[in-house]
């Protein structure tokens, strides 16, 4: 097949007719998409700009719940949110993942339904395993009211409240809790079974180990595997346009196992930069007496490089990469729309940012009519 002909539009989502900045539906031309009937056309992603404007930890991968267990076998629950923002450290005494946690599980825990009355939590990071530990006491809960915990985080496909489970009971109608991507976030394993019936079935976001009195344990929670600050590798560009892409089942919320290889709406996969911020601890020695030879680090201050903003962006090598061959011989509107690697809107940090149009993108996307 011989090209014989090449169009292109540019698109900048800060103004849209239909839709929003993140997900915009274009009206076209009747001579952008159209070929004769002995013809072919291939779209293809020349470039992609966008400002990266919204947090690593966001409501994709916030969430997870604190389960719990009395001695006559009744379950408790409760969500619980980790504060949305870009963090750059786990373990900063101020502004460091594990710091923010403390004191709103802190607070999480002393409410009902649990009732702690000393939680005494502590959260920590070990900078070798770079896995989490979080404890936390059950004194003065009612007596044997909490005598099993665990960290419970959810990805369920096609989540529906239709039916009775204990999964349905513990989540209810909180369907963004339900599909979470905070288990890579916490450097544990996730739930995907929502008819599940029992504690013992739940599977645990982290090792749980119990210690002390019967009636009023402490727990400890140890990660499985190392934490991480983002969620998201990659920025993937999607199109409503038929296709002769696929794809494997995992990139979407309502996804299935069968079948496994599906026709697939992504028009690009475009890789999010790494790591946004440096952030550098500074010591001076301090020699310990004790032990000759040996010294201990004592914290003098930090300094830290703040980038004002970060771009994704992608530019074509001249191998259409990223590109598609379209089915219909001519198409009278085509849907943009950015998401996360489960087909999820690029979450927003308010309302507000998506009234403002401040989540636009900007792109310029070939057309190239084929003849046979």
């Amino acid at each position: 097949m011989a090209a014989v002909e090449t169009r292109n539009l540019f698109v900048n989502t800060e103004l849209t007719l239909i839709g929003e900045c993140r997900n915009a539906t274009i009206n076209l031309p009747q001579s952008l998409m159209s070929c004769d009937e002995n013809q072919r056309m291939r779209l293809t992603l020349q470039t992609f700009s966008m400002r990266k404007n919204w947090y690593n930890i966001n409501k994709y991968n916030s969430v997870f719940y604190v389960v719990g267990r009395s001695s006559t076998g009744a379950v408790v629950s409760k969500r619980f949110t980790i504060t949305q923002g870009n963090y750059q450290s786990f373990s900063d005494r101020t502004y460091g993942f594990c710091a923010n946690i403390i004191p709103f599980l802190e607070g999480f825990l002393k409410q009902p339904p649990f009732n702690i009355g000393t939680p005494n939590v502590t959260c920590t990071w070990n900078p070798i395993s770079n896995k989490i530990q979080i404890k936390f006491d059950t004194t003065g809960a009612p007596a044997n009211s909490l005598v099993d915990m665990k960290l419970v985080s959810f990805t369920i496909p096609a989540y529906t409240t239709v039916g009775t489970s204990l999964v349905k009971t513990i989540i209810g109608n909180d369907f963004l809790g339900s599909f979470q991507d905070n288990h890579e976030i916490m450097g544990g394993c996730n739930h995907i079974n929502q008819d599940t019936n029992s504690f013992d079935e739940l599977t645990p976001l982290y090792e749980v180990t119990k210690t002390g009195s019967a009636g009023n344990p402490s727990f400890q929670f140890d990660g499985l595997y190392n934490a991480s600050l983002s969620s998201e590798e990659n920025l993937y560009v999607r199109t409503d346009l038929n296709s002769t892409s696929y794809q494997t089942s995992g990139f979407d919320t309502d996804a299935n196992l069968y079948p496994y290889v599906v026709n697939s709406q992504i028009l690009a996969k475009i890789p999010i930069r790494n790591p946004e911020y440096t952030y550098v601890q500074s010591r001076t020695l301090e020699y310990d007496a004790t032990f000759p030879g040996t010294y201990i680090g004592r914290q003098e201050g930090d300094f830290r490089y703040e980038k004002p903003y970060d771009i994704i962006e992608y530019t074509d090598n001249g191998n259409n990469m990223f590109s598609i061959l379209l089915v219909a011989k001519k198409i009278n509107t085509m849907r943009l729309f950015i998401t996360d690697s489960y087909g999820r809107l690029i979450p927003e940090i308010s309302l507000d940012q998506i009234h403002c149009n401040a989540m636009n993108f900007t792109t310029s996307l070939r057309v190239d009519v084929f003849e046979e």
